[in-house]
């Protein structure tokens, strides 16, 4: 029963984590923490941004609404990624 409520959930909560992730890597940057913290954000959100569709899709909870949270996520986390890209390390 759990694990029906997981598989629910699961690419909602990939797709959330990725959000949360965006800002993270930005205050990362800009308060100059070390590389080794900074890249283990960019892996999980690439990650995430993988397998949430893959999930989705297998568990046949991929809906229009869904996709849409997940594209403004990326745009999200994309223009976070990249305004780090010009910090200075």
């Amino acid at each position: 029963m759990i694990w029906i409520i997981v598989k629910r959930h699961l690419p909602f909560a990939l797709t959330t984590l990725r959000l949360l992730l965006g800002p993270l890597a930005l205050v990362v940057a800009f308060c100059h923490w070390p590389r080794l913290i900074f890249l283990p954000l960019l892996v999980t959100g690439t990650l995430s941004d993988i397998f949430d569709g893959i999930l989705a899709r297998r568990y046949g909870v991929a809906t229009p609404a869904l996709r849409r949270y997940d594209s403004i996520t990326v745009t999200c986390s994309c223009s976070s990624s990249s305004g780090t890209s010009v910090m200075p390390w």
